[in-house]
C-alpha cells in the first residue's frame, strides 16, 4: 500500500466497507487494484485477475464486474464491466434467439444457499449505501426453473438476503426447450434458481384463428 497526503493506492487490495453503525459488513472486494482519493472523495477499483469478484454480504450476492467507482459524497458504488463482443451483440437478438445464445461475461451470482446459485449476466450496477439496494442494468434474461424471464427495461433490484424486487411488465417464455408459451405484461417474483411465481397475459388463438389475451 502506498500512502500519500490525501490519496492511497494498493495492489491486490482487500477492501471492506461496513454500514453506518460500523456493525455489519456490506461490501468487500479482493484482487482489485485500488486508488482512494480522499480530497475528491472518490475511489477506483480495477480487477487484477480473471477470477476476481466483489461481494455484497448484506445482499448475499457476488459480482464479477471488472471495475468499480466509489462516490463517497453521494454514498454510491458504481460497477461497470468490459463487455465482450458477444455481450454487445445481445441487442441484435430477439427473446427466442437469446435463450440459446452462448453468452460469457460479467455476472451476478447469489450466495444465499436457499437460492441455489441463481445467476444472471449484467453490464453495470449501482449500489446505494443508504438503503443497501443493488440496482442492476443490462440484464437481458434470467433462466429460472424451465422459464426464461426478460425484465422490463433490462433492469432489476436486489435487496437484503438476495431478494429480487418484484419484476413488473416482464416477459416470459416457457419452457426454454420448446419455447411454446409467450407471456407478457407479467408480474414476477423470483425466489431461487428453480422457483418463481408469475401472473400475466398470454395470447390464445382459437380454431377460427382469432387471438384473445388471457390473464393467467
Amino acid at each position: 500500500i502506498d500512502f500519500m497526503y490525501d490519496k492511497l493506492t494498493a495492489d491486490s487490495a482487500i477492501f471492506n466497507l461496513r454500514d453506518v453503525e460500523g456493525k455489519d459488513l456490506i461490501f468487500k472486494s479482493s484482487g482489485y487494484f485500488a486508488t482512494i482519493d480522499f480530497k475528491n472523495q472518490e475511489g477506483e477499483f480495477k480487477n487484477l485477475y480473471q477470477n476476481s469478484f466483489i461481494e455484497f454480504p448484506f445482499n448475499k450476492y457476488i459480482s464479477t464486474l471488472d471495475e468499480m467507482k466509489w462516490d463517497m459524497h453521494n454514498d454510491k458504488l458504481k460497477l461497470t464491466g468490459k463487455l465482450s463482443e458477444r455481450h454487445l451483440a445481445l441487442d441484435t437478438l430477439n427473446d427466442l434467439s437469446l435463450i440459446d445464445y452462448a453468452l460469457k461475461g460479467p455476472e451476478f451470482i447469489s450466495i444465499n444457499p436457499e437460492q441455489d446459485s441463481l445467476r444472471f449476466f449484467a453490464g453495470k450496477a449501482e449500489y446505494n449505501l443508504h438503503d443497501y439496494k443493488i440496482n442492476i442494468e443490462d440484464v437481458r434474461m434470467l433462466k429460472v426453473a424451465d422459464a426464461a424471464i426478460f425484465p422490463a427495461g433490462k433492469s432489476l433490484t436486489v435487496v437484503r438476503d438476495g431478494n429480487i424486487l418484484t419484476l413488473k411488465n416482464a416477459r416470459i417464455i416457457a419452457d426454454t426447450v420448446n419455447k411454446y408459451h409467450n407471456f407478457y405484461d407479467v408480474e414476477v417474483n423470483i425466489f431461487s434458481k428453480h422457483d418463481y411465481s408469475a401472473k400475466g397475459y398470454i395470447n390464445y388463438v382459437d380454431r377460427n384463428n382469432v387471438s384473445q389475451a388471457i390473464f393467467v
